[in-house]
C-alpha cells in the first residue's frame, strides 16, 4: 500500500496540511453540463487558448477517479480488465463515439463524433470552427500512421497529420500552432518526433520546434500551459517549469516541488491543481513560488464559503478550471491573495 504521507511530502516538500489549515480560495462557477451528458461518460476535460474549457464525452466505460489504482489488489484489477476488455470489444466494432462541449464566450458548441481513432486522448480548439483530436499511438486508421486528426463542427474529419506517439499533453495557441509533450513511452521509443520531449507544429502538423534534443525539459513532461502565442510553460518530471518563448528557452524556474498535473502561471507563482486524487483525503491546490520554492496550501470554496468537492482539472495562462459533478469552476491565480 502507497503511504500517502511520504508520496505528499515527496512532491511538496512539506508534510500534508490538515484540512482546517487549508486557506480558502474562491472560485466563480462559469456553467452546468449536466444536461449535455446525453449518456455519456466524461473521458477528458481540457482548456483552450481562449480561456474556454472542453469536456471530451464518450460512450466508454472509466476507472473511478476516488480509486487510485486499480493495482492494488486482485479483485480490482480483475474489474479493470474487464472494463478494458469491454471497452476493446466496443472499439473493435467501430462503435465508439465521442462528443465534444465547448463553451466559450458564454456560448456551448457540441460537436458529435464518431470513432475517428481509437480513444482520442487530447482535444483543443484549432482556429473558430475546427477542432484537434489526437490518438494516443500510431494506427492504420489514418494514412501514414497520422494520429493528429482534425474535425470541424460537423464532425467530418477534414485533415489528418502526424503528431508523434504517445503524446501526454496537448495546447493550441490563437494563432493556431500546437505544443506537445511526450510520456516515457515516446521519448525513449524510436519516434523521431517523441524522443524530443516536447514539440510544435503549425495548424496542419508541419514540425517548427524544437531542431533536436534539448535536455532542459529532462526526461520527459507531465503538462504543459499556454500563455500566450508566444509563451509556453512545460512542468519536466524532475527539475523547475521552463517557458519558451518565441522557440527559444527564455526561463528555468527552481526545482518545483509540488504537484505533477494541470497548473496555473502567473508572474512569479504556479498554481498546482491536486494531482493524487483518491490517495489522500486532502487533496489542496498548491501555490508555488517559481523563485524560492515555497508552497502554500489552499480549498476550493464557493461565493458562500462552502468547501467544493472537485475532479478534472485544466489551466491556461493564470486561469485554472476544475470540475465539481457537473459544474465547471474557475480559479484565477491573478485574485489568490497570499
Amino acid at each position: 500500500m502507497v503511504d500517502s504521507d511520504l508520496v505528499f511530502e515527496g512532491t511538496c516538500g512539506s508534510s500534508r496540511p490538515n484540512a482546517s489549515e487549508l486557506l480558502p480560495v474562491v472560485a466563480r462557477k462559469l456553467f452546468c453540463f449536466a444536461d449535455r451528458m446525453d449518456g455519456f461518460s466524461i473521458a477528458r476535460f481540457e482548456a483552450g487558448p481562449n480561456d474556454d474549457p472542453l469536456i471530451l464525452l464518450d460512450n466508454l466505460a472509466h476507472w473511478p477517479r476516488n480509486n487510485f489504482s486499480p493495482f492494488l489488489n486482485r479483485e480490482d484489477y480483475l474489474r479493470f480488465e474487464a472494463m478494458m476488455e469491454s471497452n476493446n470489444r466496443t472499439m473493435d466494432a467501430g462503435e465508439a463515439k465521442y462528443k465534444i462541449i465547448h463553451f466559450r464566450s458564454g456560448d456551448f458548441i457540441e460537436v458529435n463524433l464518431g470513432q475517428v481513432a481509437r480513444q482520442p486522448i487530447p482535444v483543443q480548439p484549432l482556429g473558430a470552427d475546427h477542432y484537434l483530436l489526437c490518438a494516443q499511438h500510431y494506427s492504420d486508421e489514418g494514412k501514414n500512421n497520422e494520429n493528429g486528426i482534425v474535425v470541424d463542427r460537423g464532425g467530418n474529419v477534414v485533415e489528418r497529420f502526424r503528431i508523434g506517439t504517445a503524446v501526454e499533453a496537448m495546447k493550441t495557441t490563437k494563432n493556431g500552432n500546437v505544443w506537445t509533450c511526450y510520456s516515457d513511452e515516446g521519448v525513449f521509443s524510436d519516434d523521431p518526433i517523441s524522443k524530443k520531449i516536447v514539440a510544435c507544429f503549425d495548424r496542419h502538423g508541419k514540425h517548427l520546434y524544437p531542431d533536436e534534443y534539448n535536455g532542459v525539459f529532462d526526461y520527459w513532461c507531465n503538462n504543459i500551459n499556454v500563455e500566450s502565442d508566444d509563451s509556453v510553460w512545460f512542468s519536466p518530471t524532475m527539475t523547475g517549469l521552463v517557458q519558451v518563448e518565441n522557440f527559444a528557452v527564455k526561463t528555468i524556474s527552481a526545482e518545483q516541488q509540488a504537484e505533477i498535473g494541470a497548473f496555473a502561471i502567473y508572474g512569479e507563482r504556479a498554481l498546482w491543481a491536486p494531482f493524487q486524487q483518491g490517495l489522500m483525503s486532502v487533496a489542496p491546490f498548491v501555490v508555488s513560488n517559481l523563485q524560492t520554492s515555497e508552497n502554500k496550501f489552499f480549498q476550493a470554496v464557493d461565493d458562500d464559503g462552502q468547501v467544493i468537492k472537485h475532479e478534472y482539472y485544466a489551466a491556461c495562462g493564470s486561469r485554472l478550471y476544475f470540475v465539481a459533478n457537473h459544474d465547471v469552476y474557475v480559479i484565477d491565480l491573478k485574485d489568490v491573495q497570499i
